[in-house]
């Protein structure tokens, strides 16, 4: 049985809110901060973690650790470089586009693996039920509350996880699409303009 699952995916990609609803979802602990969970301690049948820094180390990772299963979180890269930093909304976080592109690359290249399931952002705030039956299939957990009920049963997170969050609240599609009225978000490269649309986001090419 899969006992620890670990998060991870480029910034802004719903990297925290994944965390807490796999926690509430499925009556697992969730990790404070960034950390790959290790053996559960006694008593605890299931630990999550989320560590989007980790992306680039998640091969040899899934290669030596044969009992860790991973989560890739992708999202739409214009919208990933509209999204706001929480401690200066003046900004937005990612100033280009590179953190983006290296989890591209590892979510296309682990796409297939056993242990890994890629979860589009959109669909999760589309369709967050179908989402979590998915997983609970993939991990073979059951299903403790439904994630379109919304996170009345997650736990409480941290201060700056519920930052990160922009608060806790329902699923909603209202940062979908939002790079379309964000003037001050950097411009795609031609690498991300090239995984995007390998991933079926239709960025189009550079004019």
């Amino acid at each position: 049985m899969i006992r620890r699952l670990l998060i991870t995916g480029c910034p802004r990609s719903g990297n925290t809110v994944m965390l807490y609803a796999m926690a509430g979802g499925f009556d697992a602990v969730p990790l404070p901060g960034e950390a790959v969970p290790r053996v559960p301690p006694f008593g605890l049948s299931r630990v999550v973690g989320k560590m989007p820094s980790a992306v680039e180390h998640i091969e040899p990772m899934l290669h030596h650790d044969p009992e860790l299963f991973v989560v890739l979180m992708l999202r739409d890269p214009r919208d990933v470089l509209a999204s706001r930093n929480f401690y200066d909304e003046t900004r937005p976080w990612l100033r280009s586009d590179a953190r983006w592109v290296q989890a591209a690359e590892v979510i296309l290249a682990l796409s297939h693996h056993p242990r890994v399931q890629v979860v589009r952002y959109e669909e999760l705030v589309t369709d967050p039920d179908t989402v979590q039956q998915r997983l609970a299939s993939a991990l073979q957990w059951d299903v403790v509350t439904p994630w379109s009920i919304g996170p009345s049963g997650w736990p409480t997170p941290t201060t700056a996880n519920e930052k990160a969050m922009w608060g806790v609240r329902p699923f909603d599609t209202k940062s979908v699409g939002q790079w379309r009225t964000t003037t001050d978000a950097a411009p795609l490269s031609d690498a991300a303009r090239d995984l995007a649309n390998r991933l079926g986001y239709e960025v189009g090419r550079k004019t």
